[in-house]
This record gives C-alpha cells, structure tokens and sequence, in this order.
C-alpha cells in the first residue's frame, strides 16, 4: 500500500531536460525544426513574439513518449492579467494572451477559458489569472465537470514544493499529511518541502497575496514515516501541522474550518463526504484547477475485512475513514495523487461542515485486478478527530470567530419559516414539491402532476407539511389544474453512461453511478386548484420579472429518502448567467449528455459541495431576493444531474408571473 506521493507538477518543456529516454526537444527559430531520425514530432510550440519554436519529437514505444502525450493538452495559464476582473463574461479574452501556441500534427490547438482567480497583484496592481484548456479536450471536460467554484472553499490551502494540500487549523497553524512533510529516504522531517503555504487560490499557478513562510514543521512522533514503512507500506498517525510566520489575515474568502468532535461518526449524518484538491485523474496529470467531488464514505469493517494489504491496516482502523473508489456493485470518485494532504469534508450533527478526513492514501490499481478483485481505490484518510488532543497540544485551540459555518448537503428549514412548500403525491408512486402562492393555489413542476405526453396523472394529492414523517397535516385532492402550453418530454436519459473518474476492475465491471434519474421536460411549470385550504396562511411571493433571479438562491425540497430524515431542506445555490449555463451544458456532450437549455430556465450550483445529486425531490420552489431584499418564488425545480458539478435547472417563475397570476384567478 502506496501513500499518494506527491511530486512538482512537470510540465513537457522541464521533461525535454530529461536525455536517455526516448524523446527530445529541437529548438529554433523561424520555421519548426525536424525530428532527429528514429524519432517522430508529438507537437511544437511558437513563441509569435520571438519566433522561436520548440518541437517535442520521441522515439516511438518510449517511457516518455507516453508521458509527452499525455502533455499535449495540458491545461496553460495566462499569468496575472493585471486590472482584468474575475467576471468570466466581462467580454474580455484572456487566453488570447497566452505566450506559446501549441500545434498538433499542424493544427493549431484552440484553447478555450474554463476558470479565473482574482486572487493575484502585478506591479501593485490586482488583476486575474485564467486557466485556459484545449478546446472539447478531457481536460477541459475535467476542469468544468469537476471544478470548484470561485472561493467555494476559504479553508483550502497548497503546500510550496511538496504541491500538497493543507486546511486551515488557527490563526497560525495548517494540517497537513506527515507524508508530505517527511522523506521518504531518510526517515526525517523535510522542511525543504514545506516552504510555504498558499490560500485562496483556484488555479495552481495563480500568484496570490495569501502566501505566508512556513516557520516550524511539527510532525506526529509516531508517523509510519519516520521509520523504514512495513512490509504493506502502511501508513498511520499521517498528521502534520505547519507553523506560519505570522497570523492568517482572515475574511470571507479566508477561513479556519472546525474539527470534527471526538468520537465523531461520519456516516451517521450523511452517506457521503466532499473532497477537495489538485489530484490526479484520468488525463493522467494532477489538475491545475482545484477539483471537488462527493464520494461515498465506506464502512471501516468491510474495507479491511481482507488478508494481507488491508488486514494489517486494521489496528489502525479508530484513526482513519474510507472514501470513495469501487467496492462490489458500488462505484463512487476517490482522491489521486496531488490530493494528499487535502480536506475530507463531512456533515455534523447539526447540519454543516467539519473536517473529518486528512488524505493518506490510495491503493494501487494492481490491488484491483489481483488479490482483491471486488475492491479498487477506496482512499484512507487520517481522522482529525482522533488526533484532537495532539493538535491542540501543538496548536493551541481553534477561535470560533474565524471558523467556517457552512452548511453542507443542507439544513433542516426552522419552523414556521417557509410554511408555503408543500408535498405532492400521486398513484404511481412519484412525489414532488411545490409552493402555495394562495391558500388553495399550488405552483410547481409540470412534470409533478402529468405525463410525458401532457395527460394527468391519478391520484394527485397535496399535503401541508415540513417533515414527511411527520403525521400532522392536511392532505388535501385537487379541484383543477393547468399546465404551461408546450409541456413535454424532449430528452431521455441517456443509455450511455460515462465515468470520467475511475478505472475498472477488467474482469468484473461494476455498475456505473446512476448519473440520470429524471428526464428533462420543456416547459414544465403547473398550476393546481385544491379541493379546499390547507390552513396555511403564509404564501409565498410570486417574483414580478425574470431579472429577480440572480446572484444567490435558497432551494427548498423534501428528502427522496427519509431514512435519516424526512424534513423540508433548504440550499444555498449560486446562479449562473444564461451564457455560462450553456458553456458548463455544453461539456456534459463529452460525458454522453447532449442538454439545449430553453430560454425560460434559471442555472444555478449547490454553493459548497461536491457536485450535483439526485437526493431530492424535484417540484420545491427557488427563493431570491428581490430590490426591496424581499424573497419570493423566482424559480421551480425541474431538472438535475446526480453527478458531476453541473448545473441544476429551475424554470423562470418571474418571466410566467403573468401567467401564473391570470390562471391562479381562473382556477
């Protein structure tokens, strides 16, 4: 068992130094060079201000002629764009400015913008950094499908060197992984490989004003690396703490992120964690946006209920989780090398985030298709919880004034705060959301109440309720309805499914996560006449145009499963502008799903989190504020992915408020 070694991020040019291995560099100007004979040309750069080129030429069934391919279309970031700002469709072209032009077999390769960060300063001047990706490439799929959002997670932090991950403890201390921080040769500290420590950064190469100078490395004096590792390489007491040289100046994009509590159980408030780095993935690079997912937290027992590797883990089993990766029939994304040393991030008791996880390792794919078979890639990580009274002894203890409170996989409405969502059911078993807007006037998702093909469901009933085991409540039959002309199914799941993060066991393929539960309807909005009130005074406000929904939302919806609760949630979301939308739609072509969005259709993320789920119901109304900072319905919930960080789509309730209000009056 192999930690996830971490290693400087090379890029093809600083690989051409490298002689002996079957690939070279023929540098010149003018005109490209020729490849030496024996040898053929992968790509070659131009420099357009020089008019110097450099052409990358191997020599075929080379090491590094798998690797220089690999580098063909790396990800290339513009450097600090001084006074251009982080809005992605401020009509500016920042990849334009990019210093070198990459061809392939005599094409020029087209890049596209996948991310900014504002946090870089030139010449006294504060401007961006944007990521720029090969046009259609993975690695542009990678970056939009996976990437974080802009200042998503203020704790984050990137070690100097070594390219680890940290999280931010206190005003003067990061947690890190030991391994990061430890040679693996000599058994000792290395402090060479923490030089310093970066925060509010997305993209890797971003220059940032939060880089503060490592003082002091404290690693655990029972670390597995400070001794020759076992027979298994197992590692164990894998934490670090790295003292800064002065107080973290922190703010909103700049957070410590609280401790799980001792004895904390992560798999009893959720079934998954977020993580959170620069790791690894299929393009067989470590990325240079950080990426995000939600994994599956598995069950100590049965990840370590194996001979050999894993059953001499089991003594440490109290100091470690496991996430993510494919055991049996279950598959789900697991850290990759560049992640060590990052967050696992998991709901409390409460409803927010906490750090439950340090990244330790991975196991190896041979695992997968020798020994183990039913098992590949699950990643341990070292439990912050069990180390707690270690850390505050070197540490200190954390100030709750610069912790983050985040809610993750949302929080349980208060009462009586929004008394207007209500639940609907009907006879073939599906349920939804919707919203009262009169005491017997019900707006939701067409798709709630109809067919495919625009004929009613049967059975229709409407409860007033905020917790599906709740049994008070009125329920409620439908007196009328109405659907928005043009309702009707227009895409069907797809039959492909693509996994863009794991590999699979070659004898025995698992089954693929469900990436699709629902169609995606045009069209879909409904109004519904109850049978009589609910009893519900307080109704929401229908948006007056579509311009309300902007910047951030509150997403109200019941729970698909209510084995751990079946309360009202609500969500924070970020909204997307129209363009952008279409930008992040547009790449999930390259996973298999093909989406043309109608113009009647609100995007937005989940604010802090791993992506996009399907644990919820659809139907519940998008709450935002208006000029006068009063909420109102400004969307309704109609369509989303389960995987990846792809927007969710809510139909535009203030572009149909017209509509809405001429039919609630008919009804």
């Amino acid at each position: 068992m192999s930690p996830l070694k971490l290693f400087i991020f090379v890029t093809a040019c600083s690989v051409a130094s490298v002689s002996g291995q079957g690939c070279q560099r023929v540098n010149g100007y003018n005109q490209p060079g020729t490849c030496p004979p024996g040898t053929y040309e992968i790509y070659h750069d131009h420099f357009p201000s020089t008019d110097y080129y450099s052409v990358a030429c191997c020599q075929p069934g080379t090491p590094d002629e798998t690797s220089w391919k690999l580098y063909t279309t790396e990800c290339k970031s513009t450097g600090c764009l001084a006074g251009v700002g982080q809005d992605e469709n401020d009509g500016t072209k920042p990849c334009e400015s990019l210093k070198t032009r990459r061809y392939v077999n005599g094409k020029e390769l087209e890049f596209e913008e996948t991310i900014r960060d504002e946090g870089c300063e030139q010449n006294g001047m504060k401007g961006s950094i944007a990521l720029c990706c090969v046009k259609d490439s993975l690695d542009t799929l990678q970056a939009t499908l996976y990437g974080v959002e802009h200042k998503e997670f203020p704790h984050f932090a990137k070690i100097g060197k070594a390219g680890c991950g940290a999280t931010i403890y206190n005003e003067r201390y990061v947690l890190t992984a030991s391994h990061c921080v430890t040679d693996a040769n000599t058994y000792k500290v290395d402090e060479s490989m923490a030089p310093y420590v970066r925060f509010n950064i997305e993209i890797e190469d971003a220059y940032t004003v939060n880089k503060y100078t490592v003082v002091e490395v404290i690693v655990h004096e029972d670390s597995s690396r400070l001794a020759p590792l076992d027979e298994y390489g197992s590692l164990f007491n894998d934490v670090a703490l790295l003292k800064l040289d002065r107080d973290i100046v922190f703010g909103d994009n700049v957070k410590a992120m609280p401790l799980a509590p001792a004895g904390f159980d992560p798999r009893k408030y959720a079934d998954k964690a977020v993580i959170v780095g620069f790791g690894m993935t299929n393009t067989g690079r470590q990325n240079k946006v950080i990426q995000k997912a939600n994994v599956l937290l598995r069950d100590n027992a049965k990840v370590l209920d194996r001979e050999g590797h894993l059953a001499n883990m089991q003594k440490y089993s109290d100091q470690l989780i496991f996430v993510g990766g494919i055991m049996g029939d279950s598959v789900s994304p697991a850290a990759g090398t560049g992640d060590s040393g990052g967050p696992a991030i998991c709901r409390d008791a409460n409803g927010y985030a906490v750090l439950c996880g340090i990244t330790s390792f991975s196991f190896p794919m041979q695992m997968c298709e020798d020994s183990l078979g039913d098992i590949c890639f699950p990643s341990g990580y070292a439990r912050p919880d069990y180390f707690r009274d270690w850390i505050v002894k070197h540490a200190g203890d954390q100030s709750k004034a610069v912790l983050l409170k985040q809610p993750l996989f949302g929080l349980p409405v208060a009462k009586n705060k929004y008394p207007h969502q209500v639940h609907i059911t009907s006879d073939d078993g599906s349920s939804c959301g919707g919203t009262l807007i009169e005491n017997d006037v019900v707006v939701t998702a067409a798709q709630c109440i109809a067919n495919g093909d625009g004929t009613g469901k049967s059975g229709v009933k409407i409860k007033g309720t905020q917790d599906l085991k709740s049994t008070s409540g009125k329920t409620v039959e439908v007196k009328d309805a109405t659907i928005l002309e043009g309702f009707s199914k227009t895409w069907k799941r797809s039959k492909r499914v693509v996994s863009l993060v794991y590999e699979t066991n070659k004898a025995k393929k698992p089954n693929a996560p469900v990436v699709m539960k629902d169609p995606y309807f045009t069209n879909d909005l409904a109004l519904i006449k109850l049978e009589s009130s609910l009893g519900i005074s307080k109704v929401a406000k229908v948006a007056s145009s579509a311009d309300v929904a902007k910047g951030m939302a509150t997403e109200l919806s019941f729970p698909r499963n209510t084995t751990r609760s079946g309360k009202l949630t609500q969500r924070e979301f970020k909204l997307l502008k129209k363009n952008e939308c279409q930008r992040r739609v547009d790449k999930l072509s390259g996973a298999g799903y093909h989406i043309q969005l109608d113009e009647n259709v609100i995007c937005g993320v989940e604010w802090y989190s791993g992506g996009s789920m399907c644990d919820r119901e659809l139907g519940g109304g998008l709450m935002c504020k208006d000029s006068n900072g009063e909420e109102v319905l400004c969307g309704i919930q109609v369509f989303r992915l389960c995987e990846y960080n792809a927007p969710n789509l809510f139909l535009n309730a203030g572009e149909y408020s017209d509509w809405i209000k001429s039919n609630a009056a008919r009804l």
